[in-house]
């Protein structure tokens, strides 16, 4: 049985184009190959370790090639994976790591004490990432075992590989929990495929793109919007640690980056950066950018180097794309979040559950094979984020023009 779900992405990339750069970081090329060869060791290593379908594994670190190697290979295992915020206190951490109960914590050097202190007394087999920054020596505890070491180490063969379909859990990502606990929103394979293939659809991104991916892994339109729809193509991912705007112009210019995701701050802070002027960008021509409007300076900046911003409105439990702005209506349609993305619905319930009409005001409900599974262990929760005929209601108020345009 071959499995469906996305730990297959990296063996079929290997077929049809090993010896592309999936990954560069640090000036570092993994091929398509090498990659599918790494998380197939790993998954065999995780699997020598006990982990099974259905088991949860976490990863805590600032971006890195493990952390893709880490969600391909659960995924290819039937496990699910469990991204932290590395921005939260060790008391979330450790909610995080219970709530999920997980039995195997990845996690990069520079945030091993958080790693260890978070995990401590709650049983978790613990994996450490030799990823130094800044030449700044780790101590790594003694209980945590070396990633490489771990690959290298991996059985010649893994055990036999579970069946894997689009409808099984794939990743448990944490909400910002504004409303007390966090939940963790249970994404399937099939929500994180149909949202790349969205992104493919309604974005003119191909194989021989070079994406810069300077946000945060953790964050799902990061991974859902940003890296995910890079794997499909079989393009390159540019990835680097966290975002500094004076590096990521430089990386812009040094690798030739055709496109960049992020939110409204990133692209302020690089026009603000010192270099802006100074930097060749003209090889960029796909911005996708989220969170919030472009503010009218912002876009203006780009506008007169040639750039036009897609925007778009989603969030974690639609994986998270449901709508997006072309780039050719971000002047005409400034402040609009943008069309329903291809395969997704949208609409707007207004008064007492009666449809808007175009202009009024209502609450945003959104259906597709991209809205999420429920919420882990909280079935009341669960209940609650849909309405009675299964749409998601995100908790935001919008409107839509005469054009299908939603604000």
């Amino acid at each position: 049985m071959i499995p469906e779900g996305m730990g297959v992405w990296p063996r079929r990339r290997a077929l049809s184009s090993g010896d592309r750069t999936a990954i560069l970081f640090r000036g570092r090329e993994t091929t398509y190959a090498e990659l599918a060869d790494r998380v197939d060791r790993l998954a065999a290593a995780l699997q020598a370790r006990g982990v099974r379908r259905g088991d949860r594994v976490a990863y805590l670190g600032n971006n890195h090639p493990s952390f893709v190697e880490t969600l391909f290979a659960a995924g290819l295992v039937g496990a699910i994976f469990v991204p932290l915020n590395t921005r939260l206190s060790i008391a979330e951490l450790a909610y995080m790591l219970g709530d999920a109960g997980a039995t195997v914590l990845v996690s990069t050097t520079p945030l091993e004490p958080q790693a260890s202190a978070a995990s401590a007394g709650l049983g978790v087999r613990r994996i450490v990432v030799d990823s130094p920054e800044e030449g700044d020596p780790v101590s790594v505890a003694a209980d945590a075992e070396d990633f490489e070491q771990v690959l290298a180490g991996a059985p010649e063969a893994s055990a036999p590989l579970p069946e894997v379909t689009l409808d099984d859990p794939a990743v448990i990502i944490y909400t910002s929990g504004t409303t007390g606990r966090s939940k963790g929103a249970v994404l399937s394979h099939g929500n994180l495929t149909w949202n790349a293939i969205n992104v493919l659809a309604d974005y003119d991104l191909v194989s021989s793109d070079r994406a810069l991916m300077v946000s945060p892994l953790f964050h799902v339109a990061s991974l859902g919007m940003g890296c995910l729809p890079v794997f499909v193509k079989g393009a390159t991912l540019l990835l680097e640690e966290r975002f500094v705007p004076g590096e990521a112009l430089r990386t812009i210019e040094r690798e030739r980056a055709t496109a960049i995701s992020g939110v409204p701050t990133t692209f302020q802070m690089m026009i603000d950066a010192p270099e802006w002027g100074a930097t060749d960008i003209s090889s960029l021509r796909l911005m996708t950018c989220g969170g919030s409007p472009v503010p009218a300076r912002v876009r203006e900046a780009y506008e007169e180097r040639g750039l036009h911003f897609s925007g778009g409105y989603g969030m974690t439990e639609s994986s998270p794309g449901i709508t997006m702005l072309p780039p050719q209506h971000a002047v005409a349609r400034a402040g609009s979040a943008g069309l329903a993305h291809f395969f997704t619905r949208f609409r707007i319930r207004g008064a007492e559950g009666v449809a808007a009409q175009p202009g009024e005001k209502g609450e945003i409900e959104a259906a597709g094979p991209n809205v999420f599974v429920g919420y882990w262990d909280d079935a009341d929760a669960t209940r609650d984020a849909f309405t009675e005929d299964g749409w998601l209601r995100t908790g935001d108020v919008g409107h839509v023009d005469e054009a299908g345009f939603l604000y």
